[in-house]
């Protein structure tokens, strides 16, 4: 599946899914990123930051919902809310 978001950049949804170490049920996605952004997740990783770009991506995303959604209260349903304190 393929959908335009707000910013009018493609995010390619694929039914993908799997668990992590921990059991987590993870879904695959690809997003189409500025080459700006690759090169700053890049930076990320090589100094250490994060172990992979999946790992700094996911973190940005949790850092965005608590934001935006206020932490647990949206995402209690989805079973993540202790993952995002």
């Amino acid at each position: 599946m393929k959908y335009l978001d707000n910013r009018n950049s493609y995010i390619y949804i694929s039914p993908k899914y799997y668990t992590d170490a921990r059991g987590t049920l993870m879904k695959l996605i690809s997003v189409q990123i500025p080459e700006a952004y690759m090169n700053g997740l890049d930076e990320l990783v090589n100094y250490g930051y994060f172990p992979n770009k999946s790992e700094a991506i996911r973190s940005a995303i949790r850092d965005m919902l608590k934001n935006e959604l206020g932490g647990f209260r949206s995402l209690r349903n989805e079973g993540i809310s202790e993952k995002i304190r």
